[in-house]
């Protein structure tokens, strides 16, 4: 079975339920649909 990356129908679900991204100090924050891609993949 080969890994795909979520389509845009479910990732709008997931995302609703993800912390909302702050401005913050520090490093910037990375991709949360590439994050949750590559917890998937593991």
């Amino acid at each position: 079975m080969a890994f795909r990356e979520i389509d845009d129908d479910l990732w709008k679900i997931v995302r609703k339920y993800l912390p909302s991204t702050k401005p913050h100090i520090g490093r910037p924050w990375c991709d949360p649909r590439g994050f949750f891609n590559g917890i998937l993949y593991v």
